[in-house]
């Protein structure tokens, strides 16, 4: 055999499982030290799954028997029995109850004041706008006005079109509503995960709780409440607010939803208000000088009304200058008027 020629016969070709060197990928390296344990992965499926359902039945057992509803709140003084209000909440608040509480003074001459109250088991449009529609039924009214708080100016725009054609959309308030998911300020990039997830998970009371912890303990809880008071007010929120699949509906309405949609539905010519802090760095949830600048190019004409010492959409922390504030929208006092807290600024 010449010294150019070679004996490849006792010559196997390596395997890359078994390759070693610097240039091996990590991956390859864990797989072939066999760090990988089938058991474990099946474990960790089974685990995960039986922490789903956990979190699933403790959400079924602590949320199961509130339907979806528009009520009248207590006995109509009959000034005006041709409209009715409707106070439309936002982000975690159940039943409108207290904000109409807190409102009707200053709303009840124009008409009835009504609330909207979520199921336990999901937002349901459809039977929001049809309780609305049975509602016009039984008392005859031919025009509703809202009052949106916070998201609730989304849910608000999404009713539009289920409304009967016999009623008409008179007044429309929206209290701090960010226009869109941009308009999120507290927890943006949750609100778009949380936003996208499948429409068949509900969540439960586990991963709501473990939500309202984070959002108590973290960046954006207040810092004079002591590590020990905001997993309290954690647990207090998670207890007794929405279910937590109303919670991710409305999560997912904000996210997904397309005001362009609705444009058309919209009254044009009606009188229309935007409620913020007047400071507006006061209001931590909702980029409010960007929602009201999205809402101004969407409704057309807005009045805003600016409300000091508040901040995102307070009402019943606010009783009387949020009822003050929004009777003199609806009732201008004569001049001269205040330059700052209430109707016109």
């Amino acid at each position: 055999m010449s010294h150019e020629e070679k004996d490849w016969s006792n010559l196997h070709p390596v395997s890359p499982r078994k390759q070693e060197g610097p240039d091996q990928d990590p991956f390859s390296k864990a797989f072939n030290e066999k760090r990988f344990s089938r058991r474990g992965f099946i474990g960790g499926v089974l685990g995960s799954a039986a922490l789903l359902a956990a979190d699933r039945l403790s959400g079924e057992i602590m949320w199961h028997s509130v339907p979806t509803d528009v009520k009248v709140l207590g006995e109509h003084q009959d000034y005006y029995t041709d409209e009715v209000w409707v106070i439309v909440t936002g982000l975690g608040v159940q039943s409108g109850h207290g904000i109409a509480t807190v409102l009707k003074p200053a709303i009840e001459q124009i008409g009835a004041v009504s609330y909207v109250q979520y199921a336990d088991d999901g937002l349901d449009i459809p039977a929001l706008a049809e309780h609305i529609n049975q509602l016009q039924r039984q008392r005859g009214f031919s025009a509703v006005n809202f009052y949106s708080h916070s998201m609730g100016g989304t849910t608000t725009l999404n009713l539009l079109p289920l409304l009967s054609k016999s009623i008409e959309v008179n007044r429309m308030i929206f209290d701090c509503s960010p226009f869109t998911k941009r308009d999120v300020k507290r927890d943006a990039f949750w609100a778009n995960v949380i936003g996208h997830t499948p429409e068949g998970f509900k969540g439960g009371f586990i991963s709501k709780l473990a939500f309202e912890g984070y959002n108590n303990v973290g960046p954006h809880s207040n810092d004079q409440l002591s590590l020990l008071q905001q997993l309290k007010e954690g647990w207090r929120i998670a207890k007794t607010g929405v279910s937590s699949t109303v919670w991710l509906d409305q999560m997912r309405l904000l996210v997904q939803s397309d005001p362009d949609k609705f444009r058309q539905f919209v009254p044009k010519g009606k009188p229309k208000a935007f409620i913020r802090p007047y400071n507006p760095n006061a209001d931590g949830t909702v980029f409010v000088k960007s929602a009201q600048d999205g809402w101004d190019g969407y409704l057309g004409p807005v009045d805003h009304l600016l409300i000091d010492g508040s901040s995102h959409a307070n009402p019943t922390q606010r009783p009387d200058l949020y009822a003050k504030t929004i009777y003199n929208w609806l009732y201008p006092p004569p001049e001269p008027r205040p330059t700052k807290g209430f109707y016109p600024i």
